[in-house]
Order: structure tokens, then C-alpha cells, then sequence
């Protein structure tokens, strides 16, 4: 009887990687910034709120000042005493807060003039929003009036005028952050336009569901910001 032919084992066949470590590490990379993007959304929108009632708040107190004694200081007194000035950095949300605090300081300082009203919230401006400002501030002391930048001659020219263009240096700011945080990112146009949109205001969400919107992230963010100022310019 013949013996059975030894069996022949084949060696296990060792299974490729399906990803190599160098586009593991970008999938890291990716998910962490994807991580921090969505942690500075969910950022803005609690300062959002936040200034929101902040800014009823405030509202409220004009209100009270104004009907107190019809606007006249009770007895022995000169004038209100009013909390020291908030500061502004340019971070879009604490805007609106920002401009309802100078107009009580406006008001209670008596101050009427457009050019001292500009110099006054300058002075409250810090960090992007006065390196923002700082170039007018040059113009405005170091040289004359007809050498003035169109913008130095604009913002001086009246106090509406300094508080659009502050709104437009605020959104902006918004935007060239967005661009800092997804720069690693390599996601298609379509998708970091649906992340912009999150964290823009509900009320400008609402507006900019109305119109054709842009394929590109560019032209999408210059229309958002040119909106925004829109609906902050008719407020």
C-alpha cells in the first residue's frame, strides 16, 4: 500500500496594510483640526447668546436712563455714574454689545461731534480691531485732512460711516480666521462652504438661503460678509 504523499503547507499570505502610515497621519491631522473647527462653532454660537442677552441687558438700562426724571440728574447729583467702557476686538458677535455700551458712554459724555465720537470708541478698540484702525489714527494726527486715505476720510466724515466699516473689519476677521483653521483641510469647496454657514449668525443664514449661492468658498464668504453688513447697516 503506498503511503500518502506528505501535505505541503503553504505559507499564510501576510495582508498589505490598507493605509499607509503617512495617510494615517493625515487622517489624524484632518480629524484634528475637524475637531477644533467644531469646537470654535460651538464657541461662537454660546457667545452668540450670550451677547444676545448682554445686549437686552443694555438696551434695557438706556431705557431706564432715559426715563429717569425725563433724562435729568436727580438732586445733588451732576451726572450718572457710568461703568467703565467695555473693550472691542473685533470678534463679530460682541459687536452689537460693543455699540449699544458706546452709546450710553456717548450719551452720558456728551459727546455730539462725529470726529470726537470716532476717537472716543478708538480709544475702547484693541487687539485685530485696532491694528485695524491704527493706520486712520495715523492719518488722522500726523497728517493733513486732504492727504487723509479715502477710508481715514470716510469713517471721519461721519459716526455711522466708522460703525459700518468696523462691522465690515469684524466680519472679515471671522473669515480670515475660518481660512487660517481649514488651511490643512483638502476638502472640496461644497463642504467648507456648509462649515462657514454654521457659524454665521441664524439671521444671515436665513438671508442667504434667499440667493443663488456661489460654488466657490471665496465668493461665497465675500457674499455672506457683504450681507451681513447689509442687515447690520438697516438695523
Amino acid at each position: 500500500m503506498a503511503s500518502a504523499a506528505p501535505s505541503t503547507q503553504r505559507p499564510a499570505v501576510q495582508s498589505q496594510p490598507t493605509q499607509s502610515n503617512e495617510q494615517n497621519e493625515k487622517i489624524d491631522m484632518i480629524g484634528t483640526h475637524v475637531e477644533k473647527l467644531t469646537r470654535y462653532v460651538e464657541e461662537l454660537k454660546d457667545k452668540l447668546t450670550e451677547k444676545d442677552d448682554q445686549v437686552e441687558q443694555l438696551e434695557a438700562q438706556v431705557l431706564a436712563l432715559g426715563n429717569k426724571n425725563d433724562g435729568k440728574p436727580t438732586a445733588g447729583s451732576n451726572k450718572v455714574k457710568m461703568p467703565k467702557p467695555i473693550n472691542f476686538d473685533s470678534t463679530q458677535s460682541k459687536l452689537k454689545s460693543f455699540l449699544v455700551n458706546m452709546d450710553m458712554h456717548l450719551n452720558a459724555n456728551k459727546i455730539t461731534s462725529d470726529k470726537e465720537k470716532v476717537i472716543f470708541v478708538a480709544s475702547c478698540l484693541t487687539d485685530e480691531a485696532v491694528d485695524w484702525m491704527q493706520p486712520m489714527l495715523d492719518d488722522y494726527y500726523n497728517s493733513d485732512a486732504n492727504e487723509w486715505d479715502e477710508l481715514t476720510k470716510t469713517i471721519f466724515r461721519s459716526y455711522k460711516n466708522f460703525w459700518i466699516k468696523l462691522e465690515e473689519s469684524s466680519a472679515q476677521q471671522l473669515a480670515i480666521k475660518f481660512k487660517q483653521i481649514i488651511l490643512p483641510l483638502h476638502y472640496d469647496d461644497d463642504v467648507l462652504i456648509g462649515l462657514f454657514e454654521n457659524i454665521l449668525k441664524e439671521e444671515l443664514q436665513t438671508e442667504l438661503i434667499k440667493i443663488d449661492r456661489p460654488d466657490k468658498l471665496g465668493k461665497f464668504i465675500k457674499m455672506a460678509v457683504k450681507m451681513d453688513n447689509k442687515l447690520f447697516e438697516i438695523k
